[in-house]
């Protein structure tokens, strides 16, 4: 079948490309057609002007050493559009319900799975009905309308009262509907009038092969603590210093060694982006993981990597609560302020894992051909 996937602008993160990735290689393992509809953010004049001031602000009073423009945010972030352009197919850019309208009267898909990510969040959206697939109510169709794993992030209700019944009234139209966390089946019950199936993360159900990437010729550094942080904190800097002594190991950053706003024009190079297949490689090789991000997280499931999540509020709880409840590794979040000495001396039942994430797999595969009518 001829399938487009609707998922946030994708570019700007390893979790988002890499569930894209995941999702498009999982479905053409079934067979059929992908690529993706290639939504991007229209950014208007007043809130491009409101940007500018925001960085006018933060360099003349010294928070900022200089100012984010296109061709920076670009080069900090190529080797992750690298991936993106070379890894996934992608359609012509869309900045609009009538551009999503015209692409797909063009395309004929015979189905549209919006997912995965925490595409029904909607302050990461461009505009949230798209991801309740409106802009297909703009000609007479029979395309299949599906969800697979689509996130709300959060376990609260995040919509105003006209999204709310803009999304409502779109959802009845859909032919099967699924969530990545179960306090999202709880959302959509509640909220959106629904009944909705858990589905696991696209990046859970490929073959661990599909992450290895040997014509880059990356090698990833053996052993030692990986460190994937994308809130830094004191209580974080300071519990993989202790993880470190406590461990005799190196520490390894996965991440740039710099951050965009600290750092000068003639040192912008410190804050590139670790390529994808690096960042996957720093994983799988490491000993032991320290993160804060859900697709950290996963990928330590997957590798089968000892590992702490510190669970990041203010990113939303749910993703990471629901996650580990499956695995039946919760105990290995902990919030700040915890100790952590009780996770390093405990094994993980790696078995049980694994043959956990085999049922998922199975899972999804149903979901999908009984959703697709195959």
């Amino acid at each position: 079948m001829r399938i487009a996937i609707l998922t946030l602008p994708l570019g700007h993160n390893y979790g988002g490309i890499l569930q894209a990735y995941a999702l498009q290689k999982f479905l053409m393992s079934l067979g059929h057609d992908v690529e993706f509809l290639n939504r991007r953010h229209d950014v208007s004049f007043k809130e491009k002007t409101l940007n500018l001031i925001k960085q006018v602000v933060k360099v003349s009073s010294g928070r900022a050493k200089n100012f984010k423009t296109r061709a920076r945010d670009a080069f900090v972030l190529s080797p992750l559009i690298e991936f993106r352009d070379s890894k996934l197919k992608l359609t012509r850019e869309l900045y609009s319900r009538s551009d999503l309208s015209s692409l797909c009267m063009e395309k004929k898909y015979d189905a549209i799975i919006v997912g995965s990510d925490q595409v029904w969040r909607p302050c990461y959206s461009p505009l949230i009905e798209n991801y309740f697939l409106d802009f297909l109510d703009d000609f007479p169709n029979d395309i299949l309308r599906i969800s697979y794993a689509a996130s709300f992030g959060v376990g609260v209700w995040e919509y105003d009262s006209e999204q709310s019944y803009n999304c409502r009234n779109l959802l009845k139209k859909f032919d099967a509907i699924s969530v990545r966390e179960s306090e999202g089946v709880e959302l959509v019950r509640n909220f959106l009038n629904a009944d909705a199936d858990y589905m696991a993360d696209p990046t859970l159900l490929i073959d661990l092969d599909d992450y290895i990437f040997p014509e880059n010729g990356t090698e990833g550094d053996p052993g030692g603590i990986c460190t994937y942080i994308l809130d830094s904190s004191a209580y974080k800097s300071e519990l993989v210093a202790k993880l470190a002594v406590a461990m005799d190991l190196d520490v390894i950053n996965n991440k740039s060694s710099q951050t965009y706003d600290v750092t000068s024009k003639e040192n912008i190079g410190d804050c590139v982006y670790v390529p994808v297949e690096r960042w996957l490689e720093n994983i799988r090789n490491s000993e032991f993981v320290v993160t804060d991000s859900f697709h950290g997280c996963v990928f330590s499931i997957l590798f089968n990597k000892n590992f702490i999540v510190v669970g990041n509020k203010a990113r939303g709880l749910s993703r990471f609560s629901t996650l580990l409840k499956v695995f039946g590794l919760e105990e290995r979040m902990l919030l700040e302020g915890d100790g952590y000495e009780s996770i390093i001396s405990s094994e993980i039942l790696w078995d049980k894992v694994n043959h956990i994430r085999n049922d998922l797999v199975l899972k999804a595969k149903a979901y999908i051909n009984n959703s697709l009518g195959v």
